[in-house]
């Protein structure tokens, strides 16, 4: 039996970057439960398990505009150093959470500082980046978690029946797994 579009299945995978730099893996821990085609994963990740069988390993290289999406300039944000809350120092490389009209969560990382103000980038850390997953299928036909359930896949962490408006801060793809 191959992995085809709806399906559940259970991998591991390992995550890397082009020069093999390792930025996720499953392998030290539970295997990623998701459903084939439904937009829980990026798209090269999705569309690059059809076809396995279970047992077969597959390597996956997904550029940019099949993974976490190009570096959008509109998510290079400047804000004021008076948005910060008194007493805290803002540094470079430090995790921020903006929170959108629709009061849904945005990670943003500070990538400069200025006299008065901060440059902070809500792309999501792998846009722009070509990677690779190297990927085995374990199962096909498996159940998924309870968490999953009402999952949108679009980053907006909706757990509810109702729909979203599909802008989430994820790039495309739902929270966690190799997806983050």
């Amino acid at each position: 039996m191959k992995v085809k579009n709806e399906d559940i299945i259970k991998v591991h995978y390992t995550g890397k970057f082009e020069n093999g730099d390792i930025f996720d893996s499953s392998l030290e821990r539970d295997p990623l439960i998701f459903q084939t085609g439904v937009g829980m994963m990026i798209p090269g990740f999705d569309k690059g398990v059809i076809g396995m069988e279970v047992g077969e390993k597959r390597q996956i290289s997904v550029p940019p505009e099949d993974g976490y999406g190009d570096v959008d300039p509109n998510r290079i944000i400047e804000m004021g150093k008076d948005k910060f809350p008194e007493g805290h120092t803002p540094e470079v490389g430090m995790q921020m959470e903006l929170v959108d009209q629709h009061q849904h969560a945005i990670p943003a990382t500070i990538k400069e500082i200025k006299e008065d103000s901060v440059i902070l980038d809500a792309n999501h850390p792998l846009a722009g980046k070509s990677v690779v997953f190297d990927v085995e299928l374990l199962e096909i036909g498996c159940e998924l978690p309870d968490h999953y359930h009402h999952h949108h896949g679009c980053g907006c962490d909706n757990e509810s029946e109702k729909d979203c408006d599909g802008e989430g801060a994820g790039g495309g793809c739902g929270s966690g797994g190799c997806c983050g």
